[in-house]
């Protein structure tokens, strides 16, 4: 079977068990910080997938990955269900299928702010307003500061990406006076 179905249909059925227990809200940010977790730390994946690690390590490795001490019940019995179908090698592409799908069902959007100073919480909170009021959902942003921006920011949410900082501007700038 491919590696997307089996991700699609265990996140599928993770979001079903997590909507009939009213869960939904608390395993997110578990799923998320696990799914975030084996992307940055390779080891991590590689210690999931060692035969000579136990399953108690590996819920202790899952739990503090998580950002918890212990694993919501719901999420202990989803990945229960993994290991015991050896399934784990799924397991990253299981937990962003189910992120995806939580954010899609709620209508939350994740973007990347890139400014060339840091901002406020109110210029930013006023950003995420005005971007939600357009989308209808809720705006969440990974906020980065790039110096070399010299001003202003770039914007990218889903297929859009909004550059309206000087280094862009100077660059098209450049560009448009080589063209003649």
């Amino acid at each position: 079977m491919e590696t997307g179905t089996i991700a699609t249909r265990y996140a599928k059925a993770l979001w079903a068990y997590a909507l009939e227990c009213k869960a939904e809200e608390e395993i997110y940010p578990q799923m998320f910080s696990l799914c975030r977790s084996l992307m940055q730390v390779k080891e991590f994946q590689r210690a999931l997938l060692n035969p000579a690690i136990d399953r108690t390590t590996k819920f202790a490795l899952l739990a503090q990955a998580s950002g918890v001490d212990q694993l919501h019940p719901v999420c202990h019995r989803f990945l229960t269900l993994v290991f015991d179908q050896r399934r784990e090698r799924y397991l990253l592409f299981i937990l962003a299928s189910f992120v995806a799908h939580y954010r899609h069902a709620k209508g939350l959007y994740v973007g990347k702010l890139t400014t060339a100073a840091p901002l406020d919480d109110s210029t930013l909170d006023n950003l995420k307003q005005m971007i939600a009021k357009d989308i209808q959902g809720t705006v969440e942003f990974d906020v980065r500061v790039d110096e070399d921006l010299i001003g202003g920011f770039i914007l990218q949410l889903d297929n859009l990406r909004m550059d309206a900082s000087v280094k862009g501007q100077l660059k098209q700038i450049a560009e448009e006076w080589k063209r003649g």
